[in-house]
């Protein structure tokens, strides 16, 4: 299935928080500790930006279990992401999550693919020759937390995917202790009996983090579907270019000859005019090219090769070196870059450029994700689907901002029948002097409205796209 939804654990966030990284092309919801208590535990989910748009509803359960509902093409997708207490963990706060998690399970519907993933600090135990949750290709000694597990896959009716595929170890551990020894297959993806959408489960040792576990994926025969319809966002010129004159006089002839040949009809419609400047911009000064800058130098990916290809041979103790050596070069590569985009800004400062000079000032700034939350609705329950959310604020304030309709007192309304017209306010269309002037007064820099056409491009137009939007203007008069 592409763009799968992961799952991380140990987010250390807050409370239930939506992200969505302006780079990074993922948005990320995720479960942690309340405001005040200790920043340990916490889950996440990673969604690409199109599994993000079959998005139907999230539920952050608690610090140890998220849900989210998206939408399929046969249907709903349940993913349920948890973060399961080790086996030195009391009994009681054992039981406490199992029984959070058999209530979580209840937000899901009966039709519905479950897919259950995260750490659950627990071996499947031997391996099975009779049905039920563990395959034939179980893994580890049995323990409380395995026998707490299976009993928990039972009940709800999951299966164990990567029980039910034959692997290398090696494809199978998902957990490595420090003493260099120690393996485990702890983390796991389960999937509900009714569908047999799961064709592969492992570990890709290739994948790095900082982290004593390994990545498992899972692959699925499903396709995500988009929940609303997508908008398509306004085209953003290169208007840099508008600095160099010829290129500038190049723009002002190409409206002039688009202006000429529209007929007297064409003239005083406001989607030709916009048409005809979006499709002239395009030409002329194409799409702006944007991206990520990339501040990684290459002797830092030359150190992730060799930090990954000693993980991969088994050397711990070189594996430890690479690690701190590539988070050194990282960090000096970092610098470096602030260090140079600090001198440029400076550099436009001196000789008067101040919007470049901030332009390089805003890259050094961290990101601003966009962060929202579940809110309660009126009976107190928690609701975070971006249209329940829109109709729960719209009753909101309704109830508070509603008053009953005032009207007016009888001597202010005959007071304002009986009075003469003014005949200082002109009323007469507008002209194309006044327009020019009015297209002049425009800031430079703003962003474009619904139309797409910014305001720098409405000067550059010069005189003719003044006497186009006046034709448009007083049509609309």
């Amino acid at each position: 299935m592409p763009n799968t939804p992961g799952n991380v654990n140990d987010v250390n966030r807050t409370g239930g928080q939506t992200t969505a990284g302006p780079a990074s092309g993922r948005v990320r919801q995720g479960s942690g500790p309340s405001e005040g208590q200790p920043r340990q535990g916490g889950v996440g989910l990673i969604l690409t930006n199109r599994a993000a748009s079959a998005l139907l509803s999230w539920h952050p359960v608690n610090d140890r279990i998220l849900v989210a509902r998206l939408r399929h093409r046969f249907g709903i997708l349940s993913v349920v992401v948890v973060y399961a207490p080790t086996n030195e963990a009391s009994p009681s706060d054992k039981d406490d999550f199992y029984q959070t998690l058999d209530s979580a399970m209840l937000l899901t519907k009966t039709n519905d693919l479950v897919i259950c993933l995260g750490d659950f600090n627990a071996v499947t135990g031997p391996r099975s020759t009779t049905p039920g949750p563990v395959g034939l290709f179980g893994s580890g000694s049995a323990n409380d937390n395995s026998d707490r597990f299976v009993s928990f896959c039972e009940g709800a009716q999951l299966r164990i995917a990567g029980s039910w595929f034959q692997r290398k170890d090696i494809h199978r551990y998902t957990w490595f202790s420090n003493d260099g020894r120690t393996c485990k297959e702890i983390d796991h993806i389960l999937v509900n009996r009714r569908w047999s959408a799961v064709t592969n489960s492992r570990v890709y040792r290739k994948l790095e983090f900082n982290t004593d576990h390994r990545a498992v994926v899972g692959t699925f025969r499903l396709r995500l579907k988009r929940c609303c319809q997508k908008t398509q966002p306004c085209k953003r010129y290169d208007l840099i270019k508008l600095r160099d004159s010829s290129i500038e006089d190049h723009y002002k002839v190409e409206i002039q000859n688009r202006f000429a040949a529209l007929s007297d009809e064409d003239m005083d419609l406001w989607d030709t005019f916009k048409q005809e400047h979006n499709v002239a911009a395009d030409t002329i000064l194409c799409a702006r090219i944007s991206g990520r800058h990339e501040w990684i130098s290459s002797d830092t990916r030359q150190l992730v090769e060799e930090k990954r290809a000693a993980r991969l041979a088994g050397n711990l103790t070189d594996y430890k070196e690479q690690n701190k050596r590539c988070q050194k070069s990282a960090r000096l590569d970092k610098q470096r870059w602030a260090d140079e985009k600090a001198l440029a800004g400076e550099a436009a400062l001196s000789r008067g450029s101040t919007r470049d000079a901030f332009a390089n000032f805003r890259e050094l700034r961290s990101a601003c994700p966009h962060i929202s939350s579940p809110i309660l609705n009126a009976n107190g329950s928690l609701i975070s689907d971006k249209a329940q959310k829109a109709a729960r604020w719209r009753e909101y304030y309704e109830q508070l901002l509603s008053r009953p309709p005032t009207h007016p007192p009888t001597d202010l309304a005959q007071a304002a029948a009986s009075a003469p017209e003014d005949t200082t306010i002109d009323c007469d269309p507008p002209t194309v002097a006044e327009v020019a002037k009015a297209i002049g007064r425009l800031k430079a820099g703003k962003a474009p409205g619904i139309c797409g056409i910014p305001a720098k491009l409405l000067k550059a137009g010069g005189y003719h796209t003044a006497q186009w939007l006046t034709k448009v203007f007083q049509a609309v008069w």
